[in-house]
């Protein structure tokens, strides 16, 4: 299973560098290369959130007259700049309160999550 979920992160950073456009999870389970991988368009959302907490993507919120599904976020490659139609939107950046940062720990605080990153291992703890 770490194989596929390598796959999957390795997918979803190929299609987001190369694409011109913001992408949220459902389009991005519509393509036949990552649905042969990600069992669900939730398993998409979830790398999509790991990407962003990691700082590897910036998000922009979905434009509800447009939508057709129950995403709140299109995705893109942190850096590449948004098609001119949107514009008037600026990219969110994850900026979490870092709580402790070692070469192999960083642990911080990010709304209602604590997120614990070691080299090989994020975990995300929910706060009730």
């Amino acid at each position: 299973m770490i194989e596929g979920n390598n796959a999957l992160q390795a997918l979803l950073e190929e299609i987001l560098k190369n694409s011109p456009e913001p992408l949220d999870c459902n389009e991005l389970y519509d393509m036949e290369r990552v649905r042969e991988i990600a069992p669900s368009a939730n398993r998409v959302s979830d790398y999509l959130g790991v990407m962003f907490r990691r700082g590897l993507v910036s998000r922009v919120p979905v434009d509800r007259a447009e939508a057709n599904n129950r995403a709140r976020w299109k995705y893109l490659w942190k850096g590449r700049p948004l098609p001119t139609w949107r514009s008037e939107v600026e990219p969110l950046d994850y900026a979490p309160k870092v709580l402790l940062d070692r070469p192999n720990v960083v642990i911080s605080e990010g709304g209602s999550t604590i997120s614990i990153q070691l080299p090989n291992l994020s975990i995300t703890i929910k706060k009730n």
